[in-house]
């Protein structure tokens, strides 16, 4: 089975995925061709709407979030009434792949017709997952993934995209502030949860900018400095006369004494963790933070393996994140769409 994506498409999620550093959805669209059997082995996406801008480690929109916006946008695009409705969701820098709930939800979802949902992510082993699920003659659930996602690379970044990026940021600011986001003193509380990374430091380590910089570039620029920054180099702004940023790489010779991609007080931390699932914990934190990178964070999820079984390893990192949820919290979040 084989996924096309366009270039304007791709161009769309990657403005996405640069844009915000936690994870979004919402629905997609897509059309397929089938085989002299019948199967859908040929698929595109032709259209998505992001609808929720969620956490570090899931997102999830509802019906109800759609139907606020689903008039407006099949009046402007009725011909998504004939394509096929899926899901799109992000994993930003963990890699695009399947997880258990994920595979859990294309159960859920799947139909006669065929329920397609994509993955995609701007770090990690791979960058695109793409399955649909459907129903048997007996009405059983099963799941089958691309082996081929080819890409279309081409266009510029569209006003569209910008707005309804715009929407889900107001939406996910508003819920921030009601539930009383906090700095003091470099240490940040997320409701009963305190963090001792600071989130300008966060961002000076996506960018490799101070934050009073990033604020001031364009999503061209934060992309040059952030690509400088995954290739292991220190990117450098300048400014002309008029106010104008420019992004170059830093000489290499001024940054050889910043070496390292896992932050000191990560380390002392992860030493300090009384057992397998706290310094798990705490790795999980330092990824989302900024302060460690995908390869040190694989090493401590294989650490967790070496001490637990592959569902035990799940259970754990899906009870941590139920317990850094806040019950209410998933209640103001539907109500600020108007919803519950």
């Amino acid at each position: 089975m084989k996924l096309i994506i366009t270039g304007p498409l791709q161009q769309k999620i990657d403005y996405l995925l640069n844009r915000f550093d936690i994870e979004w959805s919402g629905p997609a669209w897509f059309t397929y061709e089938t085989t002299d059997k019948g199967f859908p082995n040929k698929w595109k996406l032709e259209y998505f709407l992001p609808l929720d801008l969620g956490s570090h480690s899931e997102t999830e929109w509802t019906g109800k979030h759609f139907l606020q916006r689903s008039k407006k946008l099949y009046k402007v695009h009725p011909e998504l009434l004939k394509m096929y409705q899926g899901n799109i969701h992000s994993h930003h820098t963990m890699g695009a792949f399947f997880s258990s709930t994920d595979k859990q939800a294309l159960t859920d979802n799947a139909n006669e017709v065929g329920y397609p949902s994509l993955v995609v992510a701007n770090g990690g082993k791979e960058e695109h997952a793409f399955a649909i699920s459907y129903l048997d003659q007996w009405r059983q659930p099963h799941m089958f993934a691309a082996s081929d996602i080819e890409i279309d690379i081409d266009i510029e970044e569209d006003d569209e995209w910008v707005k309804e990026a715009d929407t889900i940021q107001k939406r996910y600011d508003r819920h921030r502030k009601k539930k009383g986001y906090t700095t003091n003193y470099g240490t940040t509380s997320y409701g009963n949860q305190v963090s001792i990374w600071n989130p300008g430091d966060y961002h000076e380590r996506i960018y490799g900018l101070p934050i009073e910089i990033t604020n001031k570039l364009d999503w061209e620029q934060k992309t040059k400095a952030k690509r400088i920054v995954e290739a292991g180099g220190q990117p450098l702004a300048s400014v002309d006369d008029k106010g104008n940023y420019d992004i170059t790489v830093k000489p290499i010779e001024e940054c050889i004494d910043n070496v390292g991609v896992t932050d000191d007080q990560v380390k002392k931390e992860l030493d300090k963790a009384k057992d397998p699932k706290e310094r798990y914990e705490i790795a999980i934190d330092a990824l989302e933070m900024g302060f460690m990178d995908d390869a040190d964070f694989q090493k401590e999820v294989d650490r967790l393996g070496s001490h637990f079984k592959p569902d035990e390893v799940d259970a754990i990192h899906a009870k941590y994140m139920e317990e850094r949820d806040n019950a209410d919290e998933i209640a103001d979040w539907n109500a600020s769409f108007g919803c519950g």
